[in-house]
């Protein structure tokens, strides 16, 4: 569950710097996507049926692989150290 939860903040600022959207859309877009995220990964543990410490380690392993993905794509996401949206749409970084 937190792995899809981690998908929606990072696709809104994707979405944000990419493409140009402005987070009144990104938002219910990215909300989407963590629920077909969501159903693609707790469809098949309901229909194995699979309970208790397995449903547990199932949740944990997709929480860790969100986590390596998002810092494996260091650069599209920030990886590790975090990813900052553009302040303006269409603007440039402030410069010193």
């Amino acid at each position: 569950m937190a792995g899809s939860w981690a998908l929606a903040p990072i696709i809104t600022a994707l979405l944000w710097n990419y493409l140009h959207l402005s987070p009144w859309i990104g938002i219910p877009l990215a909300m989407l996507a963590a629920v077909v995220a969501a159903v693609l990964i707790g469809y098949p543990r309901f229909r194995f049926r699979i309970t208790g410490h397995y449903f547990a380690l199932l949740t944990l392993a997709l929480s860790a692989i969100v986590l390596q993905v998002i810092t494996a794509t260091r650069d599209i996401t920030g990886g590790s150290l975090g990813y900052t949206p553009a302040l303006q749409m269409g603007a440039s970084r402030p410069t010193r």
